[in-house]
């Protein structure tokens, strides 16, 4: 499987980020940069113009995360952004629709909640994405990993 979306993640935990790298690593999609620092990735981007762009949005950085994904909009209009976060605060979830984002996943972050996100964000972009549900493509690559 072929996947050509440029994905990028902002996130201030290291760990987590490389946990999703491998995580989408195994789904077929490859991430082209890692951000702990959002200035970092919103530089990349004007230069770059990734498909599609993870971010961290934590309460304590939640002005910070969502003013990153409304610069990557003003950069690329085309983005898909998706917020993950901790918090289910219904002030939060309403300030990052500034952001116009494509979604916003919530931690901890299940395998099927990721994969979908990326694969419907990779589709709206008319990239070439594993098809099926998201429950039949992690059978596919549950099963490729152990034949």
């Amino acid at each position: 499987m072929n996947i050509t979306s440029m994905i990028i993640i902002t996130e201030t935990d290291i760990m987590f980020a490389i946990e999703l790298k491998v995580k989408l690593y195994n789904y077929g999609y490859r991430v082209n940069q890692i951000f702990s620092d959002s200035d970092a990735a919103v530089e990349y981007s004007s230069r770059h113009f990734p498909d599609i762009v993870l971010i961290e949005a934590e309460k304590a950085a939640e002005t910070a995360m969502i003013d990153t994904g409304m610069k990557l909009k003003e950069l690329n209009p085309a983005v898909q952004i998706i917020f993950i976060t901790g918090t289910s605060d219904p002030d939060f979830l309403k300030k990052a629709q500034q952001a116009a984002p494509y979604a916003v996943l919530s931690k901890p972050l299940g395998n099927k909640q990721l994969l979908y996100a990326i694969n419907s964000a990779a589709c709206e972009k008319n990239e070439a994405a594993p098809t099926g549900s998201p429950v039949e493509i992690m059978e596919q690559k549950t099963n490729s990993f152990t034949s």
